[in-house]
């Protein structure tokens, strides 16, 4: 999606490493292991950007020090937009002269509309061949063991648990 809507390049961040070896799979030139740390990172980051600033910056794990290296790799006149922070949570450094001497702008997004939803499912609709999402859902459960579907998902880190509700095709 990121790249229909005119990106040139996309970086992911995570510290997982097996997600990490999945998104080359969806359009990503670039995944980058936060639990690098440091200037070990923001090395890394420099060789990736190859000099140029960062556009958009789009954060779905919620972690403070994540949106933190985000804001710093805004280029003048980015943005930033916050997704995942929905739980309890130290607060986000903003340096506000960073912030205003370049015209930064961070949003925060919680939920989605029935027009986000809709462009959602057509662009998996129009994608379903060229990206693999059927490897993102683990659908090995019921509606009879709904319960275990829910404990499965906590505990493993799974993309996403799909339960069927009638019968396998």
């Amino acid at each position: 999606m990121c790249r229909r809507a005119g990106a040139k390049r996309i970086f992911a961040l995570d510290i997982n490493e097996e997600r990490l070896g999945t998104v080359g799979k969806f359009g990503v030139d670039f995944g980058l292991n936060l639990k690098d740390g440091g200037a070990a990172l923001t090395e890394r980051l420099a060789v990736a950007l190859q000099g140029e600033p960062v556009t958009v910056a789009l954060d779905y794990s919620g972690a403070p020090d994540t949106m933190e290296v985000l804001l710093g790799l805004l280029g003048i006149g980015g943005t930033a937009v916050f997704v995942g922070a929905t739980f309890p949570q130290r607060a986000v450094q903003v340096n506000a002269e960073q912030l205003i001497r370049n015209l930064h702008t961070i949003k925060g997004l919680h939920n989605y509309n029935g027009q986000d939803f809709i462009a959602a499912a057509r662009f998996m609709e129009q994608n379903h061949r060229r990206f693999p999402f059927e490897s993102l859902v683990h659908d090995k459960f019921n509606l009879d063991t709904v319960n275990e579907a829910f404990d499965y998902g906590v505990k493993s880190g799974a993309y996403r648990v799909g339960v069927r509700i009638g019968s396998a095709p």
